[in-house]
């Protein structure tokens, strides 16, 4: 045999070692359950129930819609928030909540079937009474864990706060009654990602 055989035959010997060792990295993580199984871009759906307190005056729940586009680890989430209205004052005057967060998340394998990572994102928002409403920038930062059910269909949760830097206030009925948001505020939610396509 030749030296140029040998050294063609070493380099094949190579070449399929490495590929067998990259298509045997995840052994236990079928091709479709998990949510990081490819870097093949993921469209969801996302609705979400779940709690804020600091926002409004009291604990209040919160419904969230949204849009989620993953691609390996990385997500990027479009979501918008509304927190169901308060009457908490003298003046018996509603005081509501609404805003849009985009959001970029980092998510690792921890099982084969669980997901875990951060999220941070910006957006703006508005505090509305019956007399007024105030828009407000806002800023999230949340830990979130996906779940996969089955493929295509993930729970998902994440907890985490909300910072509102302006404080934003708002009037209410009465005359000098007004509504003063936290500057951070706890957000915690439980939501199903739908897979589109």
């Amino acid at each position: 045999m030749t030296r140029k055989s040998v050294i063609a035959a070493a380099l094949f010997g190579i070449c399929l070692f490495f590929s067998q060792k990259g298509n045997a990295d995840e052994p236990g993580r079928p091709a479709e359950a998990g949510p990081l199984p490819s870097k093949d871009i993921r469209w969801s759906l996302v609705l979400a129930g779940g709690t804020d307190v600091g926002t409004l005056p009291r604990a209040t729940p919160k419904l969230a819609l949204g849009f989620d586009v993953r691609r390996g680890a990385l997500a990027f989430r479009l979501e918008g928030t509304a927190l169901l209205p308060q009457q908490d004052h003298p003046s018996a005057a509603s005081v509501a909540s609404f805003d849009t967060m985009g959001m970029i998340c980092a998510l690792l394998p921890v099982a084969t079937i669980l997901d875990a990572g951060a999220c941070g994102g910006i957006g703006a928002g508005m505090l509305r009474s019956d007399a007024a409403t105030m828009f407000r920038p806002q800023g999230l930062g949340v830990v979130r864990v996906d779940f996969v059910l089955f493929p295509g269909f993930l729970l998902s949760a994440d907890a985490g706060a909300l910072l509102d830097p302006m404080r934003t206030e708002v009037a209410l009925g009465a005359p000098g009654e007004t509504h003063r948001a936290s500057l951070v505020a706890f957000r915690g939610s439980l939501g199903a990602i739908v897979r589109l396509w």
